[in-house]
């Protein structure tokens, strides 16, 4: 059940990193190519978004771990 549900987390935020890989590839693209600004600016953007994906997916784990630990005392005790 806790694959699942991580699976399925990780699933969601799927779009948000695939955005954030794909602006820093392109960034990158740019500043290799000596466009200085539009590559900065693609992978500013690339890592913003990238790190609130992470963000979220951690605070997400953090609650699934609550909420078990939560279970396991309601049955436990």
């Amino acid at each position: 059940e806790s694959k699942r549900e991580l699976f399925s987390l990780l699933l969601s935020h799927a779009v948000n990193s695939f955005i954030a890989v794909l602006s820093i590839i392109f960034g990158i693209q740019s500043l290799l190519k000596g466009e200085m600004a539009s590559g900065l600016v693609l992978g500013g953007i690339g890592l913003i978004v990238g790190g609130i994906t992470i963000y979220l997916i951690q605070k997400s784990i953090r609650n699934l771990i609550h909420e078990k630990k939560s279970k396991n005392r309601t049955i436990n005790g």
